[in-house]
């Protein structure tokens, strides 16, 4: 495992500790310039209607003005089943559609407003595993933070977390603010 895996998986499990009380918590996290979406949980679907089957083709997308999350398998569609009556987790970039280079996960999309995805054979509460990969976080210009859809018995958070890299450089400027504070304080 390289170190920026391990500081992937450390900063993943920090997130689903910190957002507990999500049903589903997913993180994206940029680990050399690829997107890193990994996740576990379940979903209770009591409260939700379900709708029309559809197809998933493995892209990860969010519009302007929308909330989408769609992670399948590459290159092969999948059915899943639409299902309605949740608010959404509001718009967490701008990016075009982006084709996911690997998903070993289940399938799983996060629609706007308030509707989300699952295969066709889910049923409530079975377990959900995501782990896939985009060849590039930067091209998906996406804004890091916390984007929670509220279900009617339920929490799906995804949660976006930019380059460890970057984490140092923003102590950094705070470290030599505080010491600029000091020695101004001193003087």
């Amino acid at each position: 495992m390289t170190i920026a895996r391990l500081t992937a998986t450390c900063i993943a499990l920090f997130s689903a500790c910190t957002l507990s009380h999500a049903a589903l918590t997913i993180t994206v996290t940029d680990v050399g310039g690829e997107a890193v979406f990994s996740g576990t949980g379940a979903i209770n679907l009591t409260g939700l209607t379900p709708g029309a089957t559809g197809a998933a083709n493995g892209y990860i997308f969010s519009g302007v003005g929308e909330a989408n999350f769609n992670i399948a398998s590459p290159g092969s569609a999948q059915t899943l089943r639409i299902y309605s009556g949740g608010s959404a987790g509001g718009v967490f970039g701008d990016a075009s559609p982006v084709q996911l280079t690997t998903n070993t996960g289940d399938l799983l999309l996060l629609g706007s407003p308030g509707t989300i995805g699952l295969l066709d054979s889910y049923s409530s509460n079975d377990p959900i595993t995501i782990d896939a990969t985009a060849a590039s976080f930067d091209g998906m210009l996406l804004t890091p933070g916390d984007y929670t859809w509220t279900l009617p018995s339920d929490t799906i958070t995804l949660s976006i977390v930019p380059e460890p890299s970057t984490y140092a450089a923003l102590a950094g400027l705070g470290i030599l603010g505080l010491a600029t504070w000091q020695r101004k304080r001193r003087a």
